[in-house]
């Protein structure tokens, strides 16, 4: 099995070679091409950022890609993080993570830090004849490639790092559970600095000889109509949203008719939504993923999926329930070796092997099922406890309900519920009103929210766009 990026790409992009991989703005792009954009790159910056953190700090697109594959098959590693930094959280992260080149389609201009170069997008040169020097160098499978980050603010969040090995096992095993075609187009708006986007779209795409079309969140649903994707690749709150624009626009009128699967990722998806999609025609299966296991754990194949469960537990990993308190725990070729200059860190969450995920669930028949977060588990002066997110995956079965947190105050249990349809139908709280009565009405007394707050602003998220609980409560 090939265990390096840099034979990933020389392998699929020979493969594929005149069969386009990219287009953005009526341009394409062919994985010939792709391949000499890279190797140029490697063959002109190469020197400069082997063996180096390198700073990707650019929106995603075509360029985005070569530049992350020109850092890696370059034995340099890439450093993943959102554009949208400001000076000083750019100043702490480049510091903390010794960072010796930025490239960027950022004008850096009031930015000083010393001993830092910066490579600007328009001096990659790219869709050219490019003359190489020499084919594209070959790195170890153990090498570290890419630091990426969990959650949390960047002076806080962790920076994972990522070998050669760990990313192409987990996005082969990934491929095996749930299936790409080569006729496979998809409309692409996840952030490539997220693993979720790097893995499941570009990675798996470049595999399995498919197009990524790029698009943004902006432009995205009137790209739909243009592009007539087959595949997309969603976070549950725009898999929502785009269900409830077919139920009023019409499917094809909203997505044209090809498409014939969302896989959806970074959070949990309702039930209700799943089979909602199925009764269109559509295939939305769920995954699981954690950025130090590479980030996949469990995948929902299209066919004979479970949708109440994370999804199929895939062969790159091992997984077991803790019998003290139901973690999960994962062991495999997958898991980071570590977080960056953190041994201290590293030792308490990866024990003989297993990392120790930090969330709560179970196994049955293959699959993972996860309930909640040892962190966030409410614990009641009877003793009861309850997870969160156990109550709140069964409200974001309602297309109604967009983001909501449950948590404990005064012993009892509250909610804050944020809905979109609030800001134009002040009718919604009486809708909701409904829907906690209903789910209530299934649930033990312990279990019953007591109280509801709607808010019509959303959550505050993290850098990898989860709430940030705390804040909100």
């Amino acid at each position: 099995m090939i265990k390096t990026l840099s034979q990933l790409l020389s392998t699929y992009c020979y493969k594929y070679s005149n069969n386009v991989l990219f287009e953005a703005n009526g341009i394409q792009i062919t994985y010939k091409q792709f391949f000499l954009d890279v190797a140029y790159f490697a063959n002109k910056f190469g020197k400069q950022i082997k063996k180096n953190n390198n700073l990707i700090l650019a929106t995603t697109s075509y360029i985005w890609a070569v530049a992350y594959f020109g850092i890696v098959v370059s034995g340099g590693i890439a450093v993943l993080a959102e554009p949208n930094l400001s000076s000083e959280e750019l100043k702490i992260l480049c510091s903390k993570y010794e960072i010796k080149t930025i490239i960027t389609d950022i004008a850096l201009l009031n930015l000083k830090i010393n001993n830092i170069s910066v490579i600007n997008f328009d001096e990659i040169e790219i869709n050219t004849a490019h003359q190489l020097d020499n084919i594209l160098p070959d790195t170890s499978e153990d090498e570290i490639c890419t630091i990426a980050f969990t959650s949390g603010t960047t002076d806080v969040s962790k920076g994972v790092m990522l070998s050669n090995k760990n990313l192409c096992c987990n996005v082969y095993a990934g491929c095996s559970v749930y299936k790409y075609e080569m006729k496979d187009v998809i409309l692409n708006i996840l952030p490539f600095y997220h693993l979720f986007g790097l893995t499941c779209v570009l990675l798996a795409s470049i595999i399995n000889g498919n197009k990524i079309v790029f698009s943004n969140t902006k432009t995205f649903f009137d790209d739909l109509k243009i592009v007539n994707p087959t595949f997309l690749l969603l976070v549950p709150e725009i898999a929502k949203f785009l269900l409830l624009k077919i139920s009023k626009y019409g499917l094809q009128e909203t997505v044209g008719n090809c498409l014939s699967k969302i896989l959806c990722g970074g959070a949990q998806i309702g039930e209700t939504i799943i089979k909602s999609y199925r009764k269109l025609g559509i295939g939305l299966s769920s995954c699981y993923g954690i950025t130090e296991c590479s980030p996949g754990v469990a995948i929902n194949p299209l066919i004979n999926g479970r949708d109440n469960a994370a999804g199929l537990i895939v062969p790159c990993n091992e997984v077991k329930i803790a019998e003290k308190n139901q973690e999960i725990l994962i062991k495999g070729s997958n898991v980071t070796v570590g977080y960056y200059n953190n041994q201290q860190l590293t030792d308490k969450v990866i024990i003989d092997g297993w990392f120790h995920t930090g969330d709560i669930g179970f196994i049955k028949d293959g699959f993972l099922f996860v309930t909640g977060r040892i962190k966030n588990l409410m614990i009641f002066d009877n003793g009861k406890k309850v997870c969160p997110e156990e109550l709140e995956n069964k409200f974001l079965q309602y297309p109604e309900i967009d983001e909501i947190i449950v948590y404990k105050q005064k012993n009892q249990i509250y909610a804050k519920i944020f809905s979109n349809a609030f800001l134009k139908h002040r009718e919604i709280y009486d809708a909701i009103c409904n829907i906690v009565e209903q789910i209530n009405s299934t649930l033990p007394i312990y279990k019953r929210v007591n109280k509801f707050e709607l808010t019509d602003q959303p959550f505050e998220k993290t850098y990898t766009n989860k709430i940030k609980r705390r804040d909100v409560i």
